[in-house]
């Protein structure tokens, strides 16, 4: 029988909630979460649940009736007395657009995530569910996948989802009229490329078996398939609304998920509004405000909060300390499958020499930056892949603060102390003020080996995006969250040379065909051997400074029930299981 890739997590049986990886938050009497290993003990337990998931992997079949009966029965909203209410989340930046088939970023999924579903989600510990789709099986190669769809789902307009809808929604990625950056989640699709490049007008690969039933037929194995159908950009749609509402439905999109759409007013909110049909039944929440903090000011955001008016807020880490030790509002922390870093631009000067590229990265004290900066809220990173993520390596080889050696690398470049080299600029979106003091600390360790750094604020994310995908910036804070489980989301996603969201004009050969194969392997064993070695080259090409892995650290009211966090962090909290008790002071919305 085939083995499924350990990283499939639905399809595995499941171990007990104390021994599960990433852990599910628990709140404990004094209002902080911790969760089971701790972070000092994660590595070795990592290892322990990863030798037992290659070792024991189950054949997907002998779990097909359990497997099928929690397909079949989605789960249901409480039904304990709850507060009416508005739930009031900040949101660091306006969205670049809401349109599921061109968002890149972590604004527009979080906004998303309550308006649209696709086939499959994820539940707290990244077990992959059922969504749309009730149940589904694959072919003994892989090759061939059949999806049932849940009947009498209805999308925002009251029409009822059917299998076509999931044939147009899913064909609309790879549609070269669309242009979408998230095209490469369905490249493997039967007849995909000849769709892309306009040659057939219809995609073979994907067809509506009946009203409920769909077959997506791939041209070969793809790995992180079922896990990718989770992708917030792979949401179902109605097409008849967006060819109604043309390039109007980025800023007024309709779905079929738990929050309908309300208004969008640039730089000050998004307003949606409680699904009275969702076919999970209705959220307890009359609707969700997020309330627009552009350049995410913590301290700004932390005030409001404060002020009673919003339901969470990140820890600033000049707060943290007094915040963590009070037991005045609900803490909630958890490993993020992430990485924040400083990106090198490998087609513009100076970074298109490897030996500058290098001498950055040993110049930079990440550690520190962690530590005096950020106030230890971080996992500070060696390589790419975070702890948690299958295929992590403790053991790979990054860069460590050594200014010496950036010294003699510089040379080697022909740039003895600096010389010959232009000022390079440092940009960002973000505005908080350990960002800047962040980004004034990093110019400062450059300025040691002799090169001079110029810092550049954009006024929102989706100006800096734009700058990003057009090349326009030598060296850029980013940050990128997992959107699936499983290596690929990091490392094809960001460094393969046909993503589009490879800002880094990062191209390696190699690279690229180990990624390729990883993607078509179905050897756990194997996979992560491609992967690792695919780590270890990007690492030592040196496209970026890779410097922390974040921490979810949320405050919560103390009024506010149901919170459900995975490692995919703050963007996949799902709204529609929060309650707000009677108790509490939410806002109307009114």
């Amino acid at each position: 029988m085939k083995r499924v890739p350990f990283w499939n997590f639905g399809y595995m049986q499941p171990l007990p909630p104390d021994a599960r990886w990433p852990p599910k938050a628990v709140v404990t009497g004094s209002g902080v979460a911790e969760w089971l290993p701790a972070i000092g003990h994660t590595l070795p337990w990592l290892t322990v649940l990863l030798f037992i998931a290659l070792t024991f992997a189950l054949p997907a079949c002998s779990r097909r009736d359990e497997a099928e009966k929690a397909r079949e029965q989605p789960s249901q909203v409480s039904q304990e007395p709850f507060a009416t209410g508005t739930y009031r989340r900040p949101l660091e930046n306006d969205p670049a657009t809401l349109d599921p088939a061109r968002m890149t970023d972590m604004y527009a999924v979080a906004v998303a995530n309550q308006i649209f579903d696709g086939l499959i989600g994820f539940d707290a510990y990244l077990n992959v569910q059922p969504a749309l789709a009730r149940s589904w099986s694959a072919s003994r190669d892989g090759l061939i996948w059949i999806f049932n769809l849940q009947q009498g789902v209805q999308f925002h307009n009251g029409r009822e989802m059917i299998a076509e809808d999931v044939v147009y929604s899913l064909s609309r990625l790879l549609d070269p009229a669309v242009g979408s950056p998230n095209s490469w989640s369905l490249s493997k699709v039967k007849g995909a490329a000849e769709f892309q490049a306009g040659v057939t007008k219809e995609l073979e690969g994907i067809q509506a078996v009946d009203r409920y039933t769909v077959q997506v037929t791939l041209s070969s194995p793809f790995a992180p398939f079922i896990s990718i159908l989770g992708l917030p950009h792979l949401a179902i749609i109605p097409r008849e609304e967006v060819e109604r509402l043309g390039q109007g439905f980025a800023v007024s999109p309709i779905g079929a998920g738990p929050f309908r759409f309300v208004r969008w007013e640039r730089g000050r909110e998004v307003v949606l509004e409680a699904n009275e049909h969702y076919f999970r039944g209705r959220p307890a929440l009359d609707g969700i405000r997020f309330v627009i903090f552009p350049g995410n000011i913590e301290s700004d955001i932390l005030q409001a909060f404060e002020r009673g008016e919003l339901e969470e807020s990140p820890i600033p880490p000049d707060r943290r300390k007094e915040l963590l030790e009070a037991s005045k509002y609900k803490v909630i922390r958890k490993p993020m499958l992430s990485i924040r870093l400083l990106g090198f631009n490998l087609a513009r000067p100076p970074f298109d020499k490897l030996e500058v590229r290098q001498a950055f990265n040993h110049a930079i004290d990440t550690a520190l930056l962690n530590q005096q900066i950020q106030g230890g809220r971080y996992a500070v990173a060696r390589g790419i892949l975070p702890p948690g993520m299958p295929g992590y390596n403790p053991e790979v080889q990054g860069y460590g603060y050594h200014q010496e050696r950036a010294k003699e690398l510089l040379e080697e470049a022909g740039h003895p102390s600096g010389k010959g080299l232009a000022p390079a600029t440092l940009a960002s979106s973000l505005k908080s003020p350990e960002v800047r003091q962040e980004s004034r600390t990093v110019q400062q360790y450059l300025e040691a080996i002799g090169v001079q750094i110029e810092l550049k604020e954009f006024d929102d994310w989706p100006t800096f995006e734009q700058a990003l995908r057009q090349g326009e910036t030598q060296m850029f804070r980013y940050g990128w969250y997992a959107d699936y489980p499983d290596p690929d989301s990091f490392l094809y996603s960001l460094f393969h040379s046909q993503s589009q969201t490879n800002y880094f004009h990062y191209r390696n050969p190699e690279v690229d065909q180990l990624l390729d194969d990883a993607r078509r392997e179905t050897d756990d064993l194997q996979r992560v051997k491609l992967y690792r070695e695919a780590e270890q080259r990007i690492l030592s090409d040196a496209p970026a400074v890779m410097l922390y892995h974040h921490t979810f650290e949320t405050l919560f009211q103390t009024y506010v029930e149901g919170i459900e966090v995975s490692a995919l962090g703050n963007p996949y909290i799902r709204m529609w299981k929060i309650r707000l008790k009677p108790t509490g002071q939410a806002s109307s919305g009114k």
